[in-house]
Formats: C-alpha cells, sequence, structure tokens
C-alpha cells in the first residue's frame, strides 16, 4: 500500500500521507499492523507517527493511533462545518442560553490554541475573542486544560511563551496537575475591565482529552451565583459532548 514516488513527488511526504490516510481508513490501528498495511518499516512507521502525533494529527492511545483533533481544524479551514465544529456549536448555544455569557470550544495545536467553535453572550456587555489562534495557549481557561494533557516537553514550551501571569514553571506544572485530577480550569483577572472563564476537559476516544469547553464573563459581573451558572451548564454540556463523543466511537 505504500505510495510510488514519481519524479514529482517526496518519499517520505508520500509515505506520510499513505499512513495518515490508512489510519483515518482503519479508526485505530497499531504501529506493527500498519506497518504490514503500508508495506514499511516498523521503525521508518513509528518516527513518521511520532512526528504526526506531536502535531496533534494523531493520537496515540495506549500504544494505537487514530485521528487528531489537528485533522478537524485543518478541514474546518476549507470546509464549513467539521464533526468537532458541528457537535460543538449546538452544546455551546445551550450553555450561552443557561448562562447568557459566552461559550467556546479549542483544541491544541502545537503550542497554539485555536477556537473551533464560539457563542457570543446575550448581554448586551459580553465577551468576544479578538482572534482564533492564540500563541499564548495559556491566556484561556481552555487552553490551560488542553497545555496541562499535553507532553511535558511542550507545556514547557507553553510555559516560556506566557507573558501575562508571572508564575515559576513550578507554579504552572503544579496548577497542571490540579487540572489533570479535575478536568476543570479558571482563568480570573483582578482587573474589572478584565474577565472571569471557567473550563472543562472534553474528552474523545479511549477516554483521551481532545478539546476543552468554557465559558467566559466579563469580570464585573462575575458574581458567585453567575459563576455557580457557568460551572453547572459547562460542566454538563461537557459531559454530554464527552459522551456523544467516546459513544460514537465504541460505535
Amino acid at each position: 500500500m505504500a505510495g510510488k514516488s514519481g519524479e514529482n513527488t517526496v518519499q517520505c511526504l508520500e509515505r506520510a500521507l499513505t499512513i495518515l490516510e490508512c489510519i483515518v481508513d482503519s479508526g485505530e490501528i497499531g504501529v506493527s499492523e500498519l506497518s504490514q498495511k503500508v508495506g514499511l518499516h516498523v521503525a521508518t512507521v513509528h518516527n513518521i507517527l511520532r512526528t504526526l502525533s506531536s502535531r496533534q494529527y494523531l493520537l496515540n492511545i495506549s500504544g494505537r493511533y487514530q485521528p487528531g483533533p489537528a485533522l478537524a481544524v485543518m478541514l474546518a479551514r476549507g470546509a464549513s462545518l467539521t464533526m468537532l465544529a458541528r457537535l460543538a456549536q449546538p452544546v455551546l448555544a445551550q450553555v450561552a442560553e443557561e448562562t447568557k455569557e459566552s461559550a467556546s470550544m479549542s483544541v491544541l495545536i502545537g503550542s497554539q490554541a485555536k477556537l473551533v467553535a464560539f457563542e457570543p453572550g446575550k448581554h448586551m456587555v459580553t465577551i468576544h475573542y479578538p482572534q482564533w489562534v492564540w500563541d499564548d495557549a495559556l491566556q484561556l481557561a481552555t487552553g490551560r486544560i488542553l497545555v496541562a494533557f499535553a507532553s511535558p516537553e511542550r507545556r514547557q514550551e507553553c510555559i516560556k511563551k506566557h507573558q501575562v501571569h508571572k508564575k515559576t514553571s513550578e507554579e504552572w506544572e503544579a496548577e497542571f496537575e490540579q487540572i489533570r485530577k479535575t478536568m476543570i480550569a479558571e482563568a480570573m483577572s483582578s482587573n474589572d475591565a478584565d474577565q472571569y472563564a471557567y473550563a472543562h476537559a472534553i474528552l474523545g476516544p479511549g477516554n483521551n482529552v481532545i478539546a476543552a469547553m468554557g465559558s467566559s464573563c466579563p469580570m464585573f459581573r462575575a458574581g458567585d451565583d453567575v459563576r455557580e451558572a457557568m460551572r453547572l451548564s459547562v460542566d454538563r454540556a461537557a459531559a454530554n459532548l464527552t459522551a456523544v463523543l467516546t459513544g460514537a466511537a465504541r460505535k
């Protein structure tokens, strides 16, 4: 099944695309089986898989590989809807309706947090995101969750990029450990002109974190009742979407 290189093709790219196509077709596959299907040495396949996984085009779940969230983001650039965006949008709309505050979903691509769906709040003054790609993922509550579940190398890369909160690497790692235990993150600014955000992890196949969903409101409105409403709504929505994604995987 290995792609044959012609005069105008690049062999390493041919191999990577062949492997990616095989994994998409299979849904889930191990390295040895994949090596046999594509007709490449196990070491070659493993190196390509490691590269694709580091960019989140693939997910490595207990040694078996599945399509990752970066594929959905790439498709979103040329298609009106992707699976994640299509599933997330009505869920975010429900969160915005329940809380009257903005709701969003993000994935981690490399060290960047990228929004895949967004729903504005219902108040006259609400949170709007100035961009859909965040080089500093730790500015977002959703980004903090995604970074917490990334590799140690990726976490350190994100910490070095962050300029807002002057925390040490040890302080960030302690926060990440807590996020991994609870699956939630909060980001609160002391400035009344800023915002409060609450986020919850979204699980996919193999109970692996593939995205994060959150709700944000202006800081002046972030009283105890509003924050509690946001938490309840986001927790419920995240549980429901996780059930859909993990249930779809079992089918």
